[in-house]
């Protein structure tokens, strides 16, 4: 599924676009996990009540990231992090880290 911030309104940090996507998909927000690297994503993300899961991308404020449940400092990071996890289906508070 696509969605594109002209159909959900206000662009982030706003939440527009996160709610539409959930909205869209049937599910209750906070169900949702975001990947994140820009500081307005997380804050659109958290705003919205979900999960986000940020990593430090090309040009991104890492004092943003921090906002997120979990940060990584690459998006390889993260993805072998998920992997791991994923793999041994853990329950989702198993690998974030405490706000």
């Amino acid at each position: 599924m696509i969605v594109s911030g002209q159909e959900a309104g206000k662009s982030k940090p706003e939440p527009d676009i996160f709610i539409l996507t959930a909205q869209k998909l049937g599910v209750n927000p906070e169900c949702c996990l975001v990947v994140e690297d820009s500081a307005n994503g997380i804050k659109a993300a958290n705003a919205a009540g979900m999960i986000c899961m940020a990593y430090q991308g090309p040009g991104a404020d890492p004092k943003g990231a921090k906002r997120s449940r979990c940060h990584y400092a690459t998006l390889d990071d993260a993805v072998d992090k998920w992997d791991l996890q994923l793999s041994s289906r853990p329950k989702l508070h198993d690998f974030l880290s405490p706000l």
